[in-house]
């Protein structure tokens, strides 16, 4: 019988540890939290290289979401003058 290795990798979501384990022969994808119950299976016809890919971007996407936004950003055309808020005209 043909067996692979597992590829896994454990991320943070929402402050929970997560853990992604890639079957390559079978193409099941596990997703399992810290205590390794299973949260998920499913199927990722797609590489271990592509779905790493995937998992970075969505974590570059949801460090930029909660980045503050720089100080009178919000005001539409408005700026900050001594700790102030300001429209432009």
């Amino acid at each position: 019988m043909y067996t692979t290795r597992p590829c896994t990798t454990t991320c943070v979501i929402d402050g929970a540890p997560v853990t992604f384990t890639y079957y390559p022969d079978t193409c099941v994808l596990r997703v399992s939290d810290a205590a390794g119950r299973c949260l998920r299976e499913d199927r990722w016809e797609a590489s271990w290289a592509q779905l790493l890919t995937t998992l970075r971007e969505i974590a570059m996407e949801s460090a930029a979401a909660a980045k503050p936004a720089p100080r009178g950003a919000d005001l539409a055309g408005g700026f900050p003058v001594g700790g102030a808020q300001f429209a432009a005209a």
